[in-house]
């Protein structure tokens, strides 16, 4: 640029001033692209290294973070306060069948209690032992058995692997609650895993009802009364649904407070030995022997008049 700047000079002495200035801002302008050529090397070179020193400070803060609150969860997780904590609530399940009525099923960690409003008794298993306890309030009485003995009297055996035989067809919401649905040849079950609920809980549940091993806990249960198409669409499973029959379903579901008093058997039951007796109220029986005594069949149920 400078060369052709001076070309157009001439060597005049009126230019000599001029031509000398020309060669002193040529020299400064050369100085400058040095200069800056200089700084801008040397503040790439030392703002790159402070980016990778921040970089690699910020990458050891974050991680240090994380690993500190990790540690923390886990230390929370494994500690007694976070055992508390699940304990402080309980799920209340109104559940309706299409024999035994309306029930009432109260669960936590520790506990199940499974209560037939219709016929008027309740069963409590709690860990660890997990026996079983069926009351009635009407009447004082309390029969209590192993697990194992109750099992046996409902016809329930557990297998393994729990969903042998299952087919997944899906999901079907079910009082707020995402229920997976599994098709069997005789029904099909729309169950549900609760957190913090143990297999033994289940389990109960499931022997309650006398249903086949599964996992989780049966929000719905419907029956098939006529041959279906493989290809069925799972939202008409309904009462009103052709060649379907309701056995049982939920009217609600939700998680509340922990009250402890829910799992406790109440005070003054007398202990009897038969199970039979706690499913039917004495006034039920009496009922029934009258009944039987009109017609001439004996005074006690079961038992004939001989006369």
């Amino acid at each position: 640029m400078h060369q052709n700047y001076l070309s157009e000079l001439s060597c005049s002495s009126g230019n000599i001033a001029q031509l000398a200035k020309a060669l002193e801002f040529d020299k400064l302008g050369c100085l400058a692209v040095r200069y800056w050529k200089f700084v801008s090397a040397h503040f790439s070179t030392e703002l790159g290294s402070k980016v990778s020193r921040f970089k690699c400070c910020l990458g050891r803060e974050i991680l240090t973070v994380a690993l500190t609150f990790g540690f923390l969860l886990l230390s929370w997780i494994l500690s007694p306060q976070c055992s508390i904590a699940a304990e402080n609530s309980q799920w209340r399940i109104v559940q309706w069948h299409h024999k035994a009525g309306k029930h009432e099923i109260l669960i936590c960690p520790t506990a199940v209690k499974i209560e037939d409003k219709t016929a008027g008794f309740a069963l409590l298993s709690k860990a660890p032992k997990w026996e079983v306890q069926a009351f009635r309030q009407d009447d004082k009485v309390v029969c209590t058995m192993p697990r194992s003995l109750y099992y046996a009297k409902q016809d329930f055996s557990i297998t393994v692997p729990r969903m042998h035989g299952f087919e997944d067809i899906g999901t079907q919401t079910i009082c707020g609650m995402n229920a997976r649905a599994f098709h069997t040849p005789k029904v099909d079950i729309y169950t549900v895993k609760l957190p913090s609920v143990s297999a033994p809980v289940e389990d109960l549940i499931i022997a309650y009802y006398e249903m086949r091993t599964f996992e989780g806990v049966a929000l719905k249960v419907t029956r098939t009364l006529r041959a279906f198409s493989k290809n069925r669409d799972i939202s008409l499973f309904s009462r009103s649904s052709p060649g379907l029959e309701v056995v049982l379903e939920t009217k609600e579901i939700k998680r509340m407070p922990f009250n402890a008093s829910d799992f406790v058997l109440p005070r003054g039951l007398r202990h009897i030995d038969a199970l039979e007796q706690i499913k039917t109220s004495a006034a039920r029986r009496k009922e029934g022997d009258e009944i039987f005594s009109d017609l001439r069949l004996g005074e006690k149920l079961g038992k004939r008049d001989r006369k």
